[in-house]
């Protein structure tokens, strides 16, 4: 027999289950916990790195890629997401979903300890903190846009401009800028020119990896300014 032949035979017995489920919904609906922020644990590990004085393009170089590459043979690992700024490195690590993060640290604490030994002597050494979704943190994005300009125009804008006004507000906590493109250089050696001068191909590389060198040389301030000092 269906439910609907029952429901004709016995209209009576079905209004009462009917009328059952309506009063248990009544009843458990209003117990039914309900979060803001439910508590869950997101597979999410952030490694901060302390820089000094070093500016934003040094710490790209020098601590952040040494970062994303010791950290990618970690296990379950699913994304790494570096942010450099002035003094500082931060490296989001976000594992496959359902992975124990308790385990994990055990793996992160070895790779932290091989990678401090690499990274320059004006870094401290790395910290990290587990994501907290439970909290009243909050995330919110921007977008530039504007009529004649490209996407490295807007980036540099969103750099030197608006990121600094917004890092000014209470209760801001770090601001990124994405976007844009990074600057890379190509070089075309002809080897009829390496050969007369008696110049290797190796020695080439290892002429522009001694001069392609980026140091802090600290801050300083005229009128109430901060410049970043940076030697190359």
């Amino acid at each position: 027999m269906t439910l609907s032949e029952l429901s004709v035979r016995r209209p009576v017995l079905m209004t009462m289950v009917y009328l059952l489920i309506v009063v248990i919904a009544l009843v458990f609906l209003p117990r039914m916990e309900i979060a803001l922020y439910p508590d869950i644990d997101m597979p999410v590990i952030s490694v901060f790195v302390d820089c000094g004085d070093a500016g934003p393009e040094e710490i790209e170089q020098q601590v952040a890629m040494e970062l994303e590459e010791n950290f990618s043979s970690l296990e379950n690992i699913k994304d790494i997401t570096t942010i450099s700024s002035d003094g500082n490195c931060m490296a989001i690590l976000e594992y496959e979903y359902g992975t124990d993060l308790d385990d994990s640290e055990t793996d992160l604490n070895s790779a932290i300890t091989l990678v401090s030994a690499l990274l320059p002597d004006w870094t401290e050494t790395p910290q990290y903190f587990r994501l907290d979704t439970s909290g009243s943190e909050s995330v919110a994005q921007l977008s530039l846009t504007g009529e004649n300009l490209s996407l490295d125009d807007l980036k540099m804008i969103g750099e030197n401009t608006v990121a600094p006004l917004i890092e000014r507000i209470e209760g801001v906590g770090q601001v990124s800028v994405r976007g844009g493109s990074d600057v890379e250089y190509h070089i075309d050696a002809d080897p009829n020119r390496l050969a007369a001068y008696s110049v290797s191909l190796s020695e080439l590389v290892a002429a522009i990896s001694s001069d392609n060198l980026q140091t802090t040389g600290g801050r300083i301030t005229e009128n109430g300014v901060n410049y970043q000092v940076s030697a190359r």
